[in-house]
């Protein structure tokens, strides 16, 4: 498979769409620029799992704390790139553990994830953090911050659960099949 006859596809398909009038398609940004990153599709696809994960979170916050989906669209919007940026770091360490040391699958999704769970936590995390206060904010102007930051720290909080275990495991599902890595070698007594 060309994986280069993909990549110029999308980049040219990107080139179309910019010459049309703007429309908010963030769902379609957020792909190209993973595709872009990645240069896979299938892994693209894979990092754009993580919206789910951080929509789920997302209302799941909003429902607990009695908030209606009125302001909160905006939070969504920020809570799905700190999603993606997530999804990306993981996915894009993974492949290149694979490519560049020939390990095997299992081997890369091990140590890719490992060695990409903190910066992921950093990111998440100070994201996190630093929304609290609006969260939990009282008074003026309160009304519009509060659900805006809610949605982003319940996402947020179910994000990071969430990459760092099914995101590597569902890598592994997708590519247990095509081992590149060296052959085990036996181990002697």
């Amino acid at each position: 498979m060309n994986h280069n006859r993909s990549y110029r596809f999308w980049r040219s398909a990107a080139r179309a769409k910019a010459a049309q009038p703007y429309h908010a398609d963030y769902a379609g940004h957020h792909f190209y620029a993973s595709v872009c990153n990645i240069r896979h599709i299938q892994y693209a696809l894979l990092v754009l799992i993580s919206v789910p994960f951080s929509l789920v979170g997302g209302i799941v916050a909003l429902r607990i704390r009695g908030i209606n989906m009125s302001v909160s669209a905006a939070g969504f919007i920020s809570l799905f790139g700190v999603a993606v940026m997530a999804g990306v770091l993981i996915v894009s360490e993974i492949y290149r553990r694979r490519e560049a040391n020939g390990a095997d699958v299992k081997e890369a999704v091990i140590r890719g994830a490992l060695a990409q769970m903190r910066p992921t936590l950093m990111m998440v995390l100070v994201a996190m953090f630093g929304m609290i206060p609006a969260a939990t904010a009282k008074g003026i102007g309160s009304d519009v911050q509060r659900p805006l930051a809610t949605v982003v720290v319940g996402g947020l909080i179910s994000t990071v659960m969430l990459m760092l275990l099914a995101l590597p495991a569902l890598y592994y599902l997708m590519n247990r099949g095509h081992n590149r890595g060296r052959p085990l070698e036996a181990t002697g007594p």
